[in-house]
């Protein structure tokens, strides 16, 4: 009878530091994750700062720059080649117009005249 009394104990202690060792590991892992979870908010709280405005003219460059208001947003710069004086240059947010775009460039001709639209998702990355 002692012996089993003795065995049900060392079991009993056992399972108690199998599980007090789960219960760490369990809090660890939650740590981690609320870290992980913080540190992605705050990267991604931070409002995107954009090059925004447009020009009409070759050679004008856009220096305004703007916070964008959603967390969806992306920097956009597009151009349009219309004559040899003017170039249409146009920046800012976008959400939308960077749906098929996302930190690339397209290009595209619509009735001869080149266009171009770049998307990126990093500060004052549209700067043309």
């Amino acid at each position: 009878m002692a012996i089993f009394v003795v065995v049900k104990k060392c079991f009993i202690v056992d399972r108690f530091f199998a599980l007090y060792n789960k219960c760490q590991l369990k809090m660890v892992s939650t740590r981690y994750l609320l870290l992980v979870l913080l540190v992605s908010l705050t990267i991604r709280c931070r409002a995107l700062k954009c090059y925004s405005g447009q020009k009409f003219i070759r050679g004008q460059k856009i220096d305004e720059t703007t916070e964008c208001s959603s967390r969806f947003d992306f920097c956009y710069y597009f151009t349009a080649e219309a004559t040899l004086i003017n170039k249409i240059k146009r920046a800012g947010c976008s959400t939308v117009r960077c749906q098929l775009a996302r930190n690339t460039c397209r290009e595209t001709t619509i009735s001869n005249i080149p266009v171009k639209l770049c998307c990126c998702d990093t500060d004052l990355c549209n700067k043309g």
